[in-house]
């Protein structure tokens, strides 16, 4: 009787006094190389106790849902006291068996009915209800995630709170598997995984921090947030494009690094490395150029829109779309750093990069859309866009300079617009004004041929001329002016329709729309003081001040 109780006695110690940590999850293998994962996945457990442990009756799954894995360990699995065993999957234990994985005799091996992601996925042990100890990797996010080598856990941290963190764990680099080059420690003391890199870059910034008349003659200046700093290692922080300045990681916990005089368009690549006092941290942080507005930008009206050509019709529009600009001034403005949008979502960036942004005195600059600036249809372009497009019928081009309008054009691609595939559309050289260029009827199609076939005349004067009937203008009248109250009135002896624009004194647009003959129009919206109406009514225009009291 006496042996008999110390056998149950014996059994009971093995098997029914475990508690969560007596086991620790310590090697993962999910994904081997060169066999096939039914055969080759395994995984490893340490005993942490003082006793041996059976797992006879355990449970290995992964976490419950609707596709969980699971297997149950059938027969009696001991662990020695302080000892290391796999169990693996497949039920392939002979060693003659080209499926064998590498030498390994597992001491358990599972059914198909337990298999690891090579992603993310857990590993949990669990014995009559309780964990044991889990383990959720993330498929490299905080967890490493090899190929061909085993997650392997810290052997300093052969702990089960130790194990639930990512950077305790590290991929092993010693063979097991000579045949197939896989890598790890089947049951024995894991490879030491080297200290973790704590310094961290976080938030970066780019500012313009001096701005001359174009880009060329800009800087900007970059700041970089770091974090897990001061730990006994020396750091060399370099950037390849101008001066550091600011925190020494070295010498402080958290900081901010500050790089300064970079040349505007040239993006920054910062170094943060201790690896040569025999450190592991290699980090780059590359930090894109801003766009510097010019310190000084013309005025609203200086530069004008006076040629487009939006559906070439000899060559595609990839190559073939163009515009022109005109200079008022006699001056030359350079409109580098200028912004080209439209209504929607079109916008680009003038940068001296894409060619001339110089647009002489009282004259001319095209811009196109290809970057070889030797196609664009024979186009004498200047500068090249790129990533701007143009719409064969009703789109806008919006030319500013940080948050003022020099001008627009918001084409229509009806009547009074002109629009024919291959002409481009020309301004009438006696309506070269920011106002002028807005009536439709202010517009022709070029007669001159160029380039591959289109007709147009980039970068000189237009040949489209106003007839005498353009210049006609219909008896308007406008009432009260000056108002004091919601309304004005636009009277014409010409029954036609109205298309009314609504400018501010500098000249820019307020408001646009359409209104019948004697139809009021609303100005509740205007404060007080002077504005200028064009007034269009079939192919006649005027311009009208209005007083809003």
């Amino acid at each position: 009787m006496k042996k008999i109780y110390l056998l149950f006695l014996l059994f009971t110690c093995l098997s029914f006094s475990q508690s969560p940590g007596d086991i620790v999850i310590t090697e993962i293998m999910q994904n081997p190389t060169a066999i096939s994962d039914d055969f080759g996945e395994w995984f490893e457990v340490y005993n942490t106790t003082a006793s041996s442990i059976d797992l006879n009756g355990w449970i290995i799954r992964d976490a419950p849902g609707a596709t969980q894995n699971t297997a149950t360990i059938t027969n009696s699995v001991l662990i020695p006291a302080g000892g290391y065993i796999t169990l693996g999957r497949g039920g392939v234990t002979d060693s003659s068996n080209p499926e064998f994985n590498g030498g390994i005799t597992h001491a358990f091996v599972y059914d198909m009915s337990f298999l690891m992601s090579n992603g993310a996925d857990e590993v949990i042990l669990e014995f009559a209800g309780t964990i044991i100890d889990e383990v959720y990797y993330d498929g490299g996010t905080n967890f490493p995630d090899p190929n061909g080598a085993s997650m392997t856990l810290n052997s300093a941290s052969l702990t089960s709170g130790a194990n639930d963190t990512g950077s305790n764990w590290c991929e092993a680099i010693s063979v097991y598997d000579a045949v197939n080059n896989n890598l790890g420690t089947p049951g024995a003391a894991n490879d030491a995984c080297a200290a973790p890199c704590l310094l961290t870059l976080n938030a970066d910034s780019a500012t313009c921090d001096s701005t001359g008349a174009g880009m060329t003659d800009d800087t900007y200046a970059v700041t970089l947030d770091f974090s897990g700093g001061n730990v006994a290692t020396t750091y060399m922080v370099t950037s390849d494009s101008g001066v550091v300045s600011g925190d020494n990681p070295s010498m402080m916990a958290t900081g901010i690094i500050t790089v300064s005089g970079i040349t505007e368009g040239t993006d920054v690549t910062i170094t943060v490395d201790d690896t040569a006092g025999g450190g592991i941290c290699s980090l780059m942080r590359t930090i894109t150029s801003p766009v510097c507005i010019p310190a000084v930008c013309a005025n609203p009206g200086d530069i004008i829109i006076t040629e487009i050509l939006q559906d070439a019709g000899a060559v595609s529009d990839t190559v073939g779309e163009w515009f022109e600009v005109y200079n008022t001034t006699s001056a030359a403005i350079d409109m580098d750093g200028w912004n080209l949008t439209d209504l929607g979502t079109n916008t680009h960036t003038i940068v001296s990069s894409g060619g001339t942004t110089v647009v002489p005195a009282n004259g001319y600059l095209v811009l196109g859309r290809s970057t070889d600036m030797t196609i664009n249809g024979g186009a004498p372009v200047d500068y090249a866009w790129t990533v701007y497009t143009l719409s064969n019928g009703d789109d806008e081009i919006i030319i500013s300079c940080g948050t003022t309008e020099i001008d627009r054009v918001e084409y229509t691609g009806a009547s009074p617009w002109p629009d024919s595939a291959g002409f481009s559309m020309e301004l009438a050289t006696t309506e070269y004004t920011v106002m002028g260029n807005d009536v439709g009827s202010n517009w022709g199609l070029a007669s001159s041929p160029f380039g591959d076939g289109d007709n147009g005349t980039p970068g000189v004067a237009n040949d489209f001329t106003l007839s005498s009937t353009q210049f006609e203008r219909t008896n308007f009248s406008l009432y009260p002016n000056p108002v004091a109250g919601t309304h004005v009135f636009i009277r014409s002896s010409n029954t036609q329709s109205f298309h009314i624009v609504v400018f501010d004194i500098l000249g820019k647009q307020i408001k646009s729309l359409n209104l019948s003959n004697n139809q009021p129009l609303d100005v509740s919206d205007l404060n007080s003081g002077m504005y200028i109406l064009k007034i269009t009514q079939d192919k006649s225009s005027v311009r009208k001040k209005l007083i809003i009291k």
